[in-house]
């Protein structure tokens, strides 16, 4: 899973200069803050009436906001205040290099963002439904272990987990080489850079082709100045990121899977079925690793059934 991770980045990154100011909001609804030093951008849908409840959508790898933009909406017409967050390195949020990247800080950075929304009046109460694909699942996992006060329920998407195998850069150390870095960022501007290699990343990971639309919304992105240098300088600190104690988790907690996912194999799903007490385990057939985007009818319809139980 590592090294196709690796394979991914090769295939995506772009070292295209694009400048995007926090005075032209990438969607009508995006909003710009800062928590602990670090610039986040999230997207936010509220309800009129103060709503049923509070939800976090939370990206996979090399995902953004634009990831939930089939599901944001829908769970928010069904009555609840949703708030979708780029993490750092991603999408319109801090390029900032030397940050710790870790599942932990990652964890704790997005509590900070959830509690200064809080405090601001942004959302009208305290209590959050957290939900991750891959990636973000680890993410919201974390969350849900630090802050069991706080997680209402937790939806956990085809989360890349419980794999521990060395990368192609093995624990980081590499990456701390100033001209390591510049090797892989001249060799994937060189070689790399073109739609058709976003293509064949969506095309494997959502197990169908992808539209000309989503390759854009994608790609998009992937072209914010720093991006190349910040995703790179990530992995120094998640490369050897420890597992989350599931077994901790006190939400309820639904995990999603897609029966023909080839990027993180079911098993995974069925492990933390077995670990997360009361958990419930949920197959949507002919999915691939990103249901929520491939087979968003039957993802939304299911996430809002659970929320609402």
């Amino acid at each position: 899973m590592l090294i196709k991770l690796f394979c991914i980045i090769i295939l995506t990154l772009s070292s295209v200069v694009c400048s995007v100011a926090q005075d032209v909001l990438p969607f009508e609804n995006s909003r710009y803050t800062n928590v602990n030093g670090i610039d986040l951008h999230y997207r936010l849908w509220k309800t009129v009436d103060g709503g049923k409840g509070n939800v976090l959508f939370v990206h996979g790898f090399m995902g953004s906001t634009f990831s939930w933009r089939k599901n944001a909406g829908i769970v928010n017409a069904a009555g609840y205040n949703v708030v979708a967050v780029d993490l750092p390195a991603y999408g319109y949020s801090s390029k900032k290099t030397g940050f710790d990247h870790s599942i932990k800080k990652r964890a704790e950075l997005l509590w900070g963002l959830l509690k200064k929304l809080e405090s601001q009046g942004v959302v009208p109460y305290p209590g959050w439904n957290l939900v991750g694909h891959s990636m973000g699942g680890k993410v919201v996992a974390e969350m849900a272990v630090q802050k069991p006060e706080l997680t209402s329920k937790l939806v956990l998407v085809d989360p890349a987990m419980f794999e521990r195998k060395k990368n192609s850069f093995g624990s980081g150390e590499m990456l701390k080489r100033k001209d390591v870095r510049e090797n892989f960022e001249r060799i994937i501007v060189e070689k790399f850079v073109n739609k058709k290699g976003i293509q064949q990343f969506l095309d494997s990971a959502y197990g169908q082709k992808a539209s000309h639309e989503e390759v854009e919304g994608f790609l998009t992105p992937l072209l914010v100045p720093g991006t190349i240098e910040a995703i790179l300088d990530s992995f120094i600190t998640a490369a050897s990121d420890e597992d989350v104690k599931v077994e901790n988790i006190k939400a309820q907690a639904l995990i999603i899977w897609g029966a023909e996912d080839s990027w993180v194999k079911i098993d995974i799903g069925k492990k933390l079925l077995k670990r997360i007490n009361g958990s419930t385990l949920y197959v949507i057939k002919k999915a691939g690793h990103c249901s929520p985007e491939t087979n968003s009818e039957e993802f939304n319809k299911t996430l809002i059934s659970f929320l609402g139980q």
